[in-house]
């Protein structure tokens, strides 16, 4: 498809579009008037000149091009008055023959007056939500209009064209006919996938980027991922990898430039430089930004929910190993250090049981966090209380685009899970927790809290837990999917990879109603020594009914790398005792020695 735009006035004009035609470019382009086009002369009063009739199914006419079929005439007359009003003309190549589908108005080429006119007539053009279309300016340069929305004042931005990909802005006419966007021909109204389809960016190419475009693929949407590792988990599902570590400006504004939209499955991205691509490139980015600057560091995420009534546990910045001692006081032994930014899956959090354990345990984490050093650790600590829980919990929370919730964000959750941790590392789900219903509504209706507070599109981990008068506090939050929910790949009918990807391309979100009581285990590493990874035992999986393997692609194994899940699901009335021993034997029957 193609869409271009002639300039001009007079001579200029006329002479744009003969010379265009005869050189075979895909460019065409004439005055409009009253649904007639009319190419310019250089008579300053009339500005009309030679009619070429565009009358729709025909043959442009005069011999502006005999081989460019007009489709669609503009909706109105606004070219009468002689202002030097510019025509846009978008066509499709059909068996070499070029075929006009839509023609249209720039006001002084400063303004969108219209971007697109309609092929109403002919049915030719459909309207379609979240459909990009590319418009080649006279300098070669490319804009993309995306036009939906109420009347308001109009808004244009350039882009660049990158590997067939394109970028959108929304756009609003004040003529409501004309607020619309058009498909090409050949595709029905009812149809919204073409081939290629819209193309999801994300940061980092590790599992959680590998699942997401496993689950994208059926949903019509590429995936292309940026990582700094070669050949790195999501590289053999996705279409394309893009080089670059998560701060690389290169790298990033790369993937942007071929992304419709912008994701991200690692918190180690840089929020300052995904607003910068972003606004650089107009691809929007789900979750925003602010969300990920919120959340990447633990106090001021444990801040901004207390503040929004979010029940926490009792927590303190500590800046130095004093005053570490000195919140220990307080809060009493014992208490979990925790790094503020960087970690993850145990990184990053130690456990305080004494004072004895104070300075050893405040250099353990400046060493593990972000941003600081011994001799300057200010900013990367905090200490929390030690709940006493009965067991961990988690959501996986949703919100989708306001268009498909009645005029509010859409929102949901999965079913309430529960998470078996060991040397704080997640080794065990069970889908629905084998906690009370109540406990398990009031976690979901914290989750919900939770989610107010959160800004952009997308499913985000959280993690809570029960404490021993079944009251629910929030642990964690991740701005993504998150290992407590693979679970829901085989025991949903939405699974959370999936359920992101609607999310964040603005379809509506799947029901999150669970199949069957499911449970899941990770394959961890059990070698001393990073090697190569060969996993052994893995036909047991395959045996058993209703099992499911999921291997990562990692080239190389150590001591509690995630390598893989396997999850089982169990029949409706399955008991989740019963389930949770035979993965935990299916999963202690897997060995990389």
């Amino acid at each position: 498809m193609w869409w271009s735009v002639v300039r001009g006035r007079s001579r200029q004009l006329f002479d744009e579009v003969d010379g265009a035609v005869d050189d075979g470019r895909p460019v065409v382009g004439a005055r409009l008037r009253f649904g007639r086009a009319h190419a310019g002369t250089d008579d300053p009063e009339r500005d009309r000149g030679v009619p070429v009739e565009a009358h729709v199914g025909e043959p442009l006419s005069g011999g502006v091009g005999d081989d460019l079929v007009v489709v669609g005439v503009a909706l109105d007359d606004r070219a009468e008055d002689g202002d030097g009003v510019d025509v846009v003309a978008a066509g499709q190549s059909v068996g070499g023959q070029r075929r006009v589908v839509g023609t249209g108005y720039f006001d002084g080429f400063d303004d969108l007056d219209v971007a697109l006119a309609s092929g109403l007539a002919s049915g030719s053009l459909h309207p379609v939500d979240d459909r990009p279309l590319l418009v080649e300016l006279g300098d070669h340069q490319t804009e993309l209009y995306h036009i939906r929305g109420e009347a308001s004042a109009h808004k244009r931005t350039t882009v660049r064209d990158s590997n067939g990909g394109a970028k959108f802005l929304e756009t609003t006419s004040p003529d409501p006919r004309q607020t619309r966007l058009f498909r090409p021909v050949g595709n029905p109204a009812a149809m919204t996938l073409s081939t290629p389809g819209p193309t999801l960016g994300v940061v980092g190419g590790g599992q959680l980027g590998r699942m997401l475009g496993e689950a994208a693929a059926p949903l019509g949407v590429d995936v292309v991922v940026s990582d700094p590792t070669d050949d790195p988990p999501a590289a053999p599902v996705t279409r394309d990898q893009i080089h670059g570590d998560f701060d690389d400006y290169e790298a990033i504004r790369e993937l942007a430039d071929r992304a419709d939209y912008l994701t991200f499955e690692i918190e180690l991205t840089d929020p300052d430089l995904l607003e910068r691509v972003a606004e650089e490139t107009d691809t929007p980015v789900h979750p925003n930004p602010d969300t990920l600057r919120l959340i990447e560091d633990k106090l001021v995420q444990k801040r901004r929910l207390a503040d929004a009534g979010v029940p926490v546990p009792e927590f303190r910045e500590v800046n130095s190993a004093d005053e570490l001692r000195e919140a220990l006081e307080d809060l009493g032994y014992p208490a979990m250090l925790k790094a503020r930014m960087g970690g993850y899956d145990g990184r990053g959090n130690v456990p305080v049981a004494s004072p004895d354990e104070v300075d050893d345990a405040f250099a353990e984490i400046v060493d593990a966090a972000q941003g600081g050093t011994q001799d300057d650790p200010s900013g990367v600590a905090m200490v929390e209380e030690m709940v006493d829980f009965e067991r961990e919990l988690a959501v996986m929370g949703c919100l989708g685009s306001a268009r498909h919730g009645d005029g509010d964000q859409e929102r949901d959750t999965f079913p309430v899970t529960e998470t078996i941790h060991e040397e704080e590392i997640l080794r065990e789900t069970v889908a629905p927790a084998r906690a009370d219903p109540s406990v398990r509504e009031q976690a979901r209706q914290v989750a919900l809290d939770v989610l107010d507070v959160m800004d952009g599109r997308g499913v985000y981990g959280i993690e809570f837990f029960q404490g021993p008068d079944d009251e629910i506090l929030l642990n964690e939050i991740a701005p993504r999917p998150h290992n407590s929910g693979h679970w829901t790949i085989e025991g949903c009918h939405t699974s959370q990879f999936e359920q992101h990807v609607r999310a964040v391309t603005g379809r509506p979100l799947g029901v999150t109603d669970q199949r069957a009581p499911t449970v899941s285990a990770n394959i961890l590493g059990d070698l001393d020594e990073r090697q190569a990874a060969t996993l052994s035992g893995e036909d047991s999986i395959f045996e058993a009914p209703r099992a499911h393997l999921h291997w990562y692609g990692k080239h190389e194994v150590y001591r509690l790398r995630k390598m893989g899940h396997v999850a089982h699901v169990g029949e409706s009335d399955a008991d989740r005792d019963d389930l949770l021993a035979n993965i935990r034997e299916l999963r202690d029957g897997l060995t990389f020695q």
